[in-house]
Parts: structure tokens; C-alpha cells; sequence
């Protein structure tokens, strides 16, 4: 504990340093490549960012693979074409997206794994928050007010880490449950992407079949969202548990309204901000810090793990609204 509490407090330190000792001119390139923009939280993770560099004085370039990996390579090998020293990376597939970092240091380029782990590669650096911690959240928060019945899990992709984290922190948290049968899972499966029809055909399919769980924990809240779709058309909503993550401003709208439980919320400035100064040790501009290795199958990586913020209707404006994630008026001015 003595140990965590003096890194964390030398993290500080370095980042205090870091406002008072920042070069005047370096105009490095530094590339960012988002996985998908169709998420609501990526085009934030992506003005932040941008937002961040300027400031420091780093030139951006971006791209959006669309969800195509082998876009996202192409887009890779052009941003090292033009010049760029340091890529970071939301990468599509986990697996697939280590031939970007191998290409990248053939070229003499570093590469920062930005919120999903890039796997079975010599990363550089990642940064993300914990998302095993977003699991046992959510099951905290659920057998606090739960205490018999049945639960069932939607994750993302298998293609990104984040959803075998999720259900792992999920799965401690429910294990006393799940061993005394008080809480039964009925429900446990993946989507092939981060999609609110894969999750509402998943509970369609499961309704026809099945009486409806007592809690459905999503990866996030677009997945949530096609599930309170369908729990609207079955009469169900406010009347099962939800979980989702990111804070999406529809999810907040159905915090106030009843029909999502919680939602995990991870400060996307923070994320973005952490990145780039992480991109700025990388370049040698200032001293390389962070707290923690993460094992991606090859290496143990360097890395940044940040922790995420549950909130349900009670605490939204001491977190979301506060933030400037989204307003009050946005978020209490329509509920849907």
C-alpha cells in the first residue's frame, strides 16, 4: 500500500514538473489512429487529444479505420511515411494490430496503445483505465441492491482485451454469488463488435426462450442502449438492472430516467492528456514515467492504468456534469 501511494504521489510530481519545464519548440508529429467514430466518446477522446498536443506544441495527425484493421495498418504505414514519430493506437483487433507496431519500429517509430492493449508485440507503452476495476464495479454496485436472482453478460469483441477485463473483474466480483447460487448467470456472451443491434438481437433471442435476468451487465453503454430498447418494447425498463460504460449522453438520460442503473465513467481529458505527455517521454522531451506493467503475451509493457468513476442518477453532476463531460441541460433537458 506505502509502495502504490509513493508511486502514485511521484506520478504527480513528474506531471507538475512537466507544466514548468515543457521545450518551447519541439514540432514532432505524433499520429493517432482511432479504431471507430460511430461511439459516441471516441470523437471526444479525439478533441481532447488534439487539444492536448497543440498546447504542447506537437503537430497531430489522425485517422478512423472504420473498424477495418487492415485500414488501420494502411493508415499506419502512411502517418510513418509522413514523418510522424510516435503512434498511438486504438487498435481494432488486439491480435492483428501488432504488425503495426512491428512496421512502426522497423522505421524507428514508437507505439502507445491507447485504451485497448495491443497484443504479442514489443508496445512501447499503454494507457488506459483499469478495466478489470470497471468489472468489479459493476458487480459491487449490483449485489448492493441485488441480492437473489439472475444476471446475464453482454461484452464487446473478443477482438479487444477490454472485454475479457471486464468480465474477469466482473466474474470475481460475483463469485461468492454465482458459488451460493444466489445469483444464477444464465447469460454469458460476446458481441463481434461494439454494437447496440448485436446486443439488442441478444436479448431478443434470449427473451424468446427465457424468462428476462434480473441484471444485464454490458461492456458499455451502447451495448446497454440496444438492450433498454428492448426491454421498452417488453415493458421491462426500470424494471432490471443495467450496467453499461463511457458515460454516453444517452446513457446519463436514462440515469435520470430510470431505465440504466449505472454507467462507468472514465475522464476522457485525463486519458487523452496522459497519452500525450506518455508520447512526449517517448520523444525524450521529458522524463518517462509510469506506475504499473501490463503482460500483453510477449512483454511486460510499460503502463499507465487510470481508475474509472461509477455513477448512477445521484452523482452526475459531481461527475459527469463537473467534469464538462456533458452539461446539465443536455443531460436533464431531454430524457429518452
Amino acid at each position: 500500500m506505502l509502495l502504490a501511494k509513493y508511486k502514485i504521489f511521484a506520478l504527480l510530481l513528474s506531471l507538475l514538473w512537466v507544466q514548468n519545464s515543457w521545450p518551447q519548440n519541439p514540432r514532432a508529429k505524433i499520429g493517432l489512429l482511432l479504431a471507430d467514430l460511430k461511439i459516441e466518446r471516441w470523437s471526444k477522446d479525439l478533441d481532447y487529444f488534439v487539444t492536448q498536443s497543440k498546447e504542447l506544441n506537437y503537430e497531430t495527425m489522425f485517422n478512423n479505420a472504420m473498424n477495418d484493421q487492415q485500414l488501420q495498418n494502411k493508415q499506419a504505414d502512411s502517418m510513418i511515411k509522413a514523418g510522424v514519430k510516435i503512434l498511438v493506437v486504438v487498435p481494432v483487433d488486439a491480435y492483428k494490430a501488432a504488425a503495426i507496431v512491428e512496421n512502426a519500429h522497423r522505421n524507428g517509430v514508437k507505439v502507445v496503445a491507447y485504451d485497448r492493449l495491443i497484443m504479442n508485440c514489443d508496445l512501447d507503452s499503454y494507457v488506459s483505465y483499469d478495466n478489470e476495476m470497471i468489472g468489479k464495479v459493476m458487480a459491487m454496485y449490483t449485489t448492493m441492491r441485488l441480492k437473489k436472482g439472475r444476471v446475464a453478460y453482454i461484452g464487446g469483441p473478443k477482438s479487444d482485451m477490454n472485454s475479457f477485463a471486464i468480465r474477469n473483474g466482473l466474474m470475481q466480483g460475483l463469485e461468492p454469488y454465482l458459488k451460493n447460487n444466489s445469483l444464477i448467470l444464465v447469460c454469458d456472451t460476446y458481441t463481434n463488435s461494439w454494437s447496440s443491434r448485436e446486443s439488442k438481437d441478444i436479448l431478443n433471442d434470449f427473451l424468446s426462450k427465457n424468462k428476462c435476468p434480473d441484471a444485464i451487465f454490458n461492456a458499455n453503454d451502447e451495448l446497454a442502449n440496444g438492450v433498454i430498447e428492448v426491454l421498452d418494447q417488453k415493458d421491462l425498463s426500470g424494471k432490471v438492472i443495467v450496467t453499461g460504460q463511457d458515460a454516453d449522453l444517452r446513457a446519463c438520460r436514462h440515469l435520470v430516467s430510470g431505465k440504466q442503473t449505472l454507467t462507468i465513467f472514465k475522464p476522457i481529458r485525463v486519458l487523452a492528456d496522459r497519452a500525450v505527455l506518455i508520447a512526449s517521454g517517448l520523444l525524450g522531451d521529458i522524463p518517462y514515467l509510469t506506475i504499473s506493467q501490463v503482460n500483453n503475451g510477449k512483454v511486460n509493457v510499460n503502463s499507465l492504468i487510470l481508475f474509472p468513476v461509477p455513477v448512477d442518477k445521484r452523482n452526475l453532476e459531481t461527475t459527469v456534469i463537473r467534469e464538462g463531460y456533458h452539461t446539465k441541460d443536455e443531460i436533464f433537458g431531454v430524457n429518452k
